[in-house]
């Protein structure tokens, strides 16, 4: 169920955004393999968003629900590999933050 918010700052140039856009199904696939679920189960969104000069222009949020084998290790691995995708479709600094849910109190609706 992983949940993934793009952000993409509306400054970015139209050839960065596209870069951003054609990256979706191999940053699916990277995500899947990463996290063993299927395709299905993963959201991703890009959203628009107007920041600050000082900041990276994309921001990746990513939602997950805990799983023994997702250990620190491996999802501190995966978040590197997203940021180094995206960073290297639009050329430019990049931020993730990943946040495993607590299964008691998380809700989901389909």
């Amino acid at each position: 169920m992983p949940n993934i918010k793009i952000y993409v700052d509306q400054g970015l140039p139209e050839d960065a955004q596209l870069g951003v856009r054609e990256a979706l199904v191999p940053l699916r696939d990277i995500i899947c393999g990463a996290l063993a679920v299927e395709r299905a189960a993963c959201q991703l969104a890009i959203l628009p968003a107007y920041g600050l000069p000082d900041q990276p222009v994309v921001n990746i949020e990513i939602a997950i629900l805990p799983k023994s084998d997702r250990t620190h290790p491996v999802l501190s691995d995966l978040a590197e590999k997203i940021q180094k995708s995206i960073a290297d479709a639009v050329n430019r600094p990049v931020a993730v933050r990943l946040s495993v849910l607590d299964p008691a109190t998380y809700i989901s609706l389909k």
